[in-house]
């Protein structure tokens, strides 16, 4: 395990109220909350000529410092004359604070704060939407919800201050009909929401901009979330060592089910990921044969290894499975040995409604559920995905990867990993089943549960990303399972 403090290892993303307590914390130390607006208006507006030409301009602006924010950027475009125009979102009394100051300072430079009614949108205008950012925890109000209609309508483009109001910024759920951005400026450090669905799909590109909060707020913060990088298992990776045999780089052991395309693509994934050893256990001949012929470095047998936690092993067990108590039976033997354990697919799900039993172990375990399975093991797990994949960790004492373009991978001491790169191709069959022998190999290598995932899970995007190739750099291209092994670069030993 890496010395270094989470969010020292990666890229981190602040809550709503993690991200009030370093704009607290830099204001004490000595920095004027209004030189913080000024700031993140300047960059915001550096960012926006990056992206836009000169153009009409619309700043839709809060009550709070989103607004001031909106109030700074209305301002400083008009000192290099472009056309702006500002309205309020809400009455002007509600103004307070550096908002207020930010509001006072417009006025002064000669702006107006129009009504609604004097607003014209078409095509061609820029709209700022700083009307209530990444601190939302309630539903836009009617008069927020008509505006933006009227935006949509036109077609204009949009620029989101922290994030598009209506998205919330640690979920990313939708609190009402948010714009959707073309480009977000973010301050300091991401939110989850930027990465999360449905807020992520709102964001357009989003750009995290430095505005004088020094990161040394974090030792006191101590966040517990993370983009999904390199630098969460870098420091982790095992030396190659010359002399080191194939059961040195590590031993995955595929508990087979009934469907043999499954446990070939598992296999795949684990060879490709750089084990040296691969084994898949079936009591079927047929299966057994299938194996052996469309994976010749595969041993396929009916006896299942010696299992030893000193040896380099990892146990994969699901794909290809159907949903059967046996299955999830199977799946808790694996699990109260000392050897690491993958349980995907039919064992989640054969596992239903007693998660609670895999606490009771030694090993690490990684459960990779999509959604669906999600909800057949944990039925009484609500709330948004970030919430529930943190409580099923903590249930079962495991690391739980919740699938999705959105990927979740939560441990149970709390942290979290949301993982940004995969593209939609990956919704296909039998991605999830590389996947899992991907999350094999690592572990097989020594990496722990937790960092197994995330790296697992960020090869997995890059590799499809690396099949897709440039020309479907959308992601949107079509994506086998097989082209998506091949694709995999295997883990990289430290430097």
């Amino acid at each position: 395990m890496s010395d270094l403090p989470f969010h020292h290892r990666g890229f981190a993303l602040l809550s709503p109220d993690e991200m009030a307590e370093a704009d607290r914390l830099t204001i004490e130390a000595g920095t004027p909350g209004i030189n913080l607006m000024e700031r993140a208006g300047a960059e915001i507006v550096r960012v926006l000529r990056r992206y836009f030409l000169m153009r009409p301009v619309v700043v839709l602006a809060g009550p709070g410092n989103n607004g001031g924010d909106g109030y700074v950027v209305a301002r400083l475009l008009q000192d290099l004359e472009w056309p702006v125009s500002l309205v309020a979102a809400v009455p002007d009394g509600k103004l307070r604070g550096d908002a207020l100051l930010a509001a006072s300072r417009w006025m002064k430079a000669g702006g107006k704060v129009l009504g609604q009614d004097d607003l014209f949108f078409t095509q061609e205008t820029l709209v700022i939407d700083a009307v209530l950012g990444a601190g939302l925890d309630r539903g836009l109000e009617d008069g927020v919800e008509a505006l933006f209609e009227r935006v949509r309508r036109a077609g204009s483009s949009v620029l989101a201050i922290d994030l598009p109001s209506g998205v919330a910024g640690g979920s990313g759920t939708l609190l009402g009909s948010p714009l959707k951005a073309d480009v977000t400026v973010s301050f300091f450090r991401g939110k989850p929401a930027h990465l999360l669905e449905p807020g992520r799909n709102l964001c357009g590109v989003v750009e995290v901009v430095d505005i004088g909060i020094p990161a040394t707020v974090l030792e006191e913060i101590q966040p517990k979330t993370a983009e999904n990088g390199p630098g969460l298992w870098r420091d982790l990776l095992p030396a190659m060592d010359p002399s080191a045999h194939k059961y040195d780089r590590g031993h995955v052991i595929v508990a087979t089910g009934q469907m043999a395309g499954a446990a070939t693509l598992v296999c795949d994934g684990a060879r490709a990921s750089g084990a040296g050893y691969v084994t898949a256990v079936s009591e079927d001949a047929s299966i057994r044969q299938v194996l052996t012929l469309s994976a010749p470095g595969v041993v396929a047998t009916d006896k299942m290894p010696e299992l030893d936690p000193v040896k380099a092993q990892a146990v994969v067990i699901g794909p290809g499975s159907l949903p059967e108590r046996e299955v999830g039976d199977r799946a808790l033997g694996f699990a109260r040995t000392s050897v690491p354990v993958v349980i995907d697919a039919g064992a989640l799900s054969g596992m239903a409604e007693r998660p609670e039993t895999l606490a009771d172990r030694e090993g690490e375990i990684v459960l990779t559920p999509h959604e669906g399975e999600f909800a057949t093991l944990f039925p009484d797990l609500k709330g948004d995905k970030l919430t529930r994949a943190r409580a099923a960790a903590a249930l079962t004492q495991c690391t739980v990867v919740l699938k999705g373009r959105d990927t979740v991978i939560a441990a149970a001491d709390g942290r979290a990993a949301i993982n940004g790169n995969a593209p939609p191709a990956l919704g296909s069959a039998g991605t999830g089943d590389v996947l899992a022998g991907m999350v094999g190999a690592a572990l097989a290598n020594g990496l722990p549960g937790f960092e197994a995932a995330c790296w697992a899970v960020y090869a997995h995007g890059a590799a499809a990303n690396r099949a897709l190739g440039p020309v479907s750099g959308s992601g949107q291209g079509a994506l086998t399972p097989e082209a998506l092994a091949k694709a995999i670069a295997p883990l990289q030993p430290a430097s």
